[in-house]
């Protein structure tokens, strides 16, 4: 069997839609062993079921339309938006090529279908009846008319099985990088695109590209202070709480650095825009500490979990002081007690006069937690993809934000180094404590291509390498930047902040103003 040719089928099919065939790979982990028994049997006999869901026949349209190269039921089957942007025949050519150029004219069967509770968006995987190589196909209707309103076709990753042809996907050296670290390491790459081209910053949707693990729920350490930005700007929506609702300086609410508000005297008060700047900028443990605390634990907890469905592990939300309590508690006792607790009783522990709440960190216990990192119980807990999920709402909330806050605070540092030839900005948050790294990325190209990728690395055992960490991210960065080109070097905008960081990094924040600081507040606490 010859090699498959590189095709570069990049077609806008609507806002939403990207139909893709490039550098096509063999299939991932999962369906290998499946694959290499494909290879001599008889079409059909390797085949996923389809849902019946709305998507899911929509799927088996598509399948159908591909094998039979009928796509005369496309106005029917597809939105007006989407047929806005791909005619008819241009759909027909599409199909044609993957049919017949890519599967050279066998059955195309999925292996593997997938629409977890959604009605409305189906993902999964087709191939070639003895085929060696794989497309990802994902799929979304339209949930007033049920039709068609996107549609993608990539690259599935992995290496070719069996020995048989050549090398491997693009995306194999970033696999390859990711198998070589201990521990537990999941990634997730997406490009990001509108719904509707007319609102390019709103109703954003991912696009998967490839990923590791990268619906597993790991420890996302620091990171968490993302999803606390998104409930506060939550309230601050719903008139619950002002940039400008002024916060006090508690003694029970001041955690171990990272940050300086620690160092801040009891009873001064500042407004919220300047804890939420402080948390995000310098990842200042303080200052989260005393939004969670203003907001509400379970105000910051029920945000978290409608966007995160690990609520089993992420409540009750913890505050960064709980988590070093539990962490480094002197009694090992407090640490296992409350992980054996149920959810009641974990809120016990945690309320004024409970075991955690009258606890203190020992910093004599600093030593012993870098052999015991307590990654896999303790903390704050999300997927790459449901991190890249958030990116992509913060994209939609800075460029909505008329008091022009929320860009610089997620816009403070790149992380990692980046190419401004090829990258015109980037958004960053990321997070390190022992036996967790994370990271999640917001990427513009100079093209105006839009990206999210988030790295994620917990290790219960060893400890894990800020420097390797790196060296993973940047290279899903070089792969993501390798097929852009400059066209005319004078059109090149740079809007990223010129220093990098990594996540312990603190890039200076100026001193409150005068009309931010007040007297110490006299009020008992």
């Amino acid at each position: 069997m010859h090699s498959l040719r590189a095709s570069s089928l990049l077609l806008r099919l609507s806002a939403t839609l990207l139909l893709a065939t490039t550098a096509l790979a063999g299939p991932p982990p999962e369906l290998r062993d499946a694959r290499d028994e494909m290879n001599d049997l008889l079409p059909g006999s390797v085949r996923a079921k389809i849902p019946t869901t709305t998507a899911g026949k929509q799927m088996q349209w598509v399948l159908d339309a591909l094998n039979n190269l009928d796509v005369s039921q496309a106005s029917e089957r597809c939105s007006e938006g989407f047929l806005d942007f791909i005619s008819v025949k241009e759909l027909e050519s599409t199909f044609r090529e993957i049919k017949e150029e890519v599967y050279e004219g066998k059955e195309i069967v999925a292996v593997r279908a997938a629409a977890g509770d959604r009605d409305d968006l189906i993902d999964a995987i087709v191939t070639g009846v003895g085929m060696p190589n794989a497309l990802s196909v994902l799929l979304m209707t339209d949930d007033k008319t049920g039709k068609i309103a996107s549609l993608r076709f990539a690259p599935a990753g992995g290496n070719n099985p069996g020995g048989g042809g050549g090398g491997g996907g693009k995306w194999d050296p970033l696999a390859k990088d990711a198998e070589r670290l201990n521990g537990t390491v999941s990634y997730g790459v997406y490009e990001v695109q509108p719904r509707d081209a007319k609102e390019p910053n709103r109703n954003l949707e991912l696009l998967p590209i490839t990923g590791q693990d990268e619906h597993r729920a790991l420890n996302i350490a620091g990171a968490v202070r993302l999803y606390v930005l998104n409930a506060l700007v939550e309230q601050v929506e719903a008139g619950k709480v002002t940039w400008d609702t002024r916060v006090t300086i508690a003694d029970n609410l001041k955690s171990l650095p990272s940050g300086r508000m620690q160092l801040e005297a009891t009873g001064r008060s500042y407004p919220m825009r300047r804890f939420a700047e402080l948390m995000m900028t310098i990842d200042d443990n303080t200052a989260m500490d005393h939004i969670v605390t203003t907001l509400g634990r379970d105000t910051v907890e029920k945000s978290l979990n409608e966007m995160n469905d690990n609520a089993a592990i992420n409540t009750p939300f913890l505050t960064t002081r709980d988590a070093f309590v539990l962490k480094l508690a002197a009694d090992d006792r407090l640490h296992t007690e409350y992980a054996d607790a149920t959810d009641d009783e974990q809120r016990s522990m945690l309320a004024e006069g409970g075991s955690v709440y009258t606890g203190k960190p020992d910093v004599a216990a600093l030593g012993a937690w870098k052999h015991n990192p307590r990654v896999a119980d303790i903390g704050w807990f999300a997927s790459a993809e449901q991190m890249c999920e958030l990116m992509k709402q913060m994209r939609e909330l800075e460029t909505q934000d008329k008091t022009m806050l929320i860009s610089p605070w997620i816009r403070a540092t790149t992380g990692i180094s980046l190419d401004p030839q090829v990258w015109k900005s980037a958004a960053y948050v990321g997070a390190s404590e022992t036996g967790v790294l994370s990271g999640v990325w917001l990427l513009e190209r100079q093209d105006a291509k839009l990206y999210a990728f988030s790295v994620i690395w917990n290790d219960n055992e060893e400890a894990v390498d800020l420097e390797s960490f790196n060296a993973l991210a940047e290279k899903a960065v070089d792969l993501l930047g390798e097929d852009f080109k400059i066209e005319d070097e004078e059109s090149v905008e740079q809007v990223m902040p010129r220093r990098t960081g990594k996540p312990s990094d603190e890039p200076a924040v100026e001193a409150p103003a005068d009309d931010e600081k007040t007297e110490p507040d006299a009020s008992p606490k």
